[in-house]
């Protein structure tokens, strides 16, 4: 299974590419949203879900969820964020059906969101 991480705080990517890794994920990181397209274009096929920060440089998280939808509609993708509801539901421009784990999200919180998305997507 991989797992696409788009987070520009390095402390947080590298706690979340560190626990995913740790239960057996293969992760691409990326530290921002053109770079994490890019990356998964590569390959677009072998990843299996991606965790995007919703606040980030260049390209926003919900920009990237659209993006990667259009590219692969159905990937599961949990968006993730430490700002207040009212930032992440500006950044939203009306988007719904997202998923989403409040940061500061500990182990447990992640492993479990991401296994039951991948459940649902089987």
């Amino acid at each position: 299974m991989k797992i696409l991480v788009a987070e520009d705080e390095e402390i947080v990517r590298r706690m979340a590419v560190r626990i995913l890794e740790r239960a057996g994920y293969e992760v691409i990181e990326a530290e921002n949203g053109e770079v994490a397209l890019t990356k998964f274009r590569e390959d677009p096929d072998t990843v299996d879900l991606a965790l995007v920060d919703v606040v980030m440089p260049r390209k926003n998280g919900f920009m990237l969820r659209q993006e990667l939808l259009m590219e692969r509609p159905g990937l599961p993708i949990l968006l993730t964020s430490g700002y207040s509801e009212s930032v992440v539901d500006d950044l939203s421009n009306g988007a719904d059906d997202f998923s989403f784990l409040r940061k500061p999200y500990n182990r447990t919180q992640l492993l479990s969101t991401i296994e039951s998305m991948i459940e649902s997507a089987s």
